[in-house]
Formats: structure tokens, C-alpha cells, sequence
């Protein structure tokens, strides 16, 4: 039993970051960038986790989402897809006119998370493949931190967690509802 214990103590956790699955166009900064060995049998995933800047109602602002690219499992179209992402996060708009150096790549996933805050553009647009597997791909590009709105459009999902502002619930003293959006439901008074 004590094997089991020592297993449990060592094992490496799985990320079960949330992706976009819409049409849409955003703008995302992204908060890290790693790699992490698969536990279905995929081998090596590279994994983009980001924060929605600009974006849309199923994916609005402040939320979190993550990219997953599977080299060993697609390496047709994952290893390009990783290139044209760290590309983007360089600047470069034409990911085919260039190589990037392998020690970039590296850099991206290393522990000191360098590219940490990069502002991009993302477009996503779902597809289905010839066996009928939906997926959604992902188009990077370069993005301009002045595109950054300077206050993101406050949503449901941000003001179910405590931002914006609240009125008193007339019926229950412990709630509040937003003034201007009654139909976002209530939340526990912030007061």
C-alpha cells in the first residue's frame, strides 16, 4: 500500500483547461505556456493557457481558456500549428517566411514563463473532420497591447463573481441583482 502512497505523492497532475468551441474573433493575453505529457496516450501536448481580452457572450472578457497542440499525436498539422502560434507571440505576421530557432521554443516553456502578458489575436472557426469529429481551429496572430480595452465590458459571468454593481434584492436581503441586467439573475450581497 505504501507504493500506492508514494505513486500518489509524485504523480503529475492533468491540466483540464476550458477551449473555445465557436466561431469568434478575440484578442487574449496569454498566462503560460507548457508543455505536459498526455495521460490518453498522446504524448507530449503543448499547452497555451490565456485570459480573454476581447471576445464574445459564450467567451467574454476576464475568462480563461486554453489551446492544446498534439505534435506526437498530429504530426502533420500540430508541429506547424505550434510555429505559427510562437510566431504570432514574436511578432512575425507570415509564420512560412522565417524559421524560429528550436532554443525559442524552449524559452517559451521554460519555468520563467517569458512571453507571460503577450497580447494576441486569436480566431477560431469549428470545423468538422472527414469522420465527423468536431474541432476548432485556432488562427494566431500578432496582437497590439493599444487594442487592449482600457475597462473590459463587464459580463454576466464577471458580475456573478462580485464585479459591478448591485442593488439590494427587495424580497431577500442576503442578494442583490445588477440594475441594468435583472435577466443575469442574483448573487450574494457584496456588503
Amino acid at each position: 500500500m505504501n507504493s500506492l502512497f508514494n505513486q500518489f505523492s509524485s504523480a503529475k497532475v492533468q491540466g483540464r483547461g476550458q477551449k473555445i468551441k465557436e466561431d469568434g474573433e478575440f484578442l487574449v493575453r496569454i498566462d503560460a505556456i507548457k508543455l505536459q505529457e498526455s495521460n490518453q496516450g498522446f504524448g507530449t501536448l503543448w499547452i497555451t493557457e490565456f485570459t480573454i481580452l476581447k471576445g464574445t457572450e459564450k467567451n467574454p472578457p476576464k475568462v480563461e481558456r486554453s489551446w492544446v497542440a498534439m505534435p506526437n499525436h498530429r504530426p502533420k498539422t500540430d508541429p506547424g500549428n505550434v510555429k505559427a502560434f510562437m510566431a504570432a507571440v514574436l511578432g512575425i505576421e507570415n509564420p512560412n517566411e522565417e524559421d524560429i530557432p528550436a532554443e525559442v521554443f524552449e524559452k517559451a516553456v521554460s519555468v520563467e514563463n517569458p512571453f507571460a502578458g503577450t497580447i494576441l489575436k486569436l480566431e477560431t472557426v469549428m470545423r468538422t473532420t472527414k469522420e465527423g469529429r468536431d474541432f476548432c481551429l485556432h488562427t494566431w496572430k500578432p496582437g497590439n497591447p493599444s487594442e487592449v480595452p482600457e475597462k473590459p465590458e463587464l459580463t454576466k459571468e464577471a458580475w456573478l463573481k462580485g464585479e459591478g454593481p448591485g442593488t439590494v434584492h427587495p424580497n431577500n436581503k442576503n442578494y442583490e441583482y445588477h440594475p441594468d441586467h435583472v435577466e443575469w439573475g442574483t448573487r450574494p450581497c457584496s456588503s
